[in-house]
């Protein structure tokens, strides 16, 4: 259990990054049935490009959270912070 990682970025990847992809999924979801019964192309090639939008996002998102992992799995391990033993009182 001394692999735990810990720090901004593990709190991140695992609280924020899926309460993001949750809401924009929940967003488009809430638009697709909006504009369900509406046969307008104007909303259509807004909403294509809304979600080429996201996607492009989410990507450069994955490919940073990508980066990261390498960098911090990459570090020699006499440059990671050592936890100190709790003291028994």
């Amino acid at each position: 259990m001394d692999n735990i990682p810990t720090g901004p970025f593990p709190f991140l990847l695992i609280n924020i990054l899926p309460i993001t992809i949750l809401i924009v999924i929940l967003v488009v979801i809430l638009r697709a049935l909006r504009f369900k019964g509406r046969h307008n192309r104007r909303y259509d090639s807004d909403d294509a490009r809304t979600m080429q939008e996201i996607n492009r996002g989410l990507q450069r998102m994955e490919d940073r959270i990508e980066a990261l992992e390498t960098l911090l799995m990459d570090r020699p391990e006499r440059s990671r912070p050592r936890r100190e033993a709790p003291r028994g009182e």
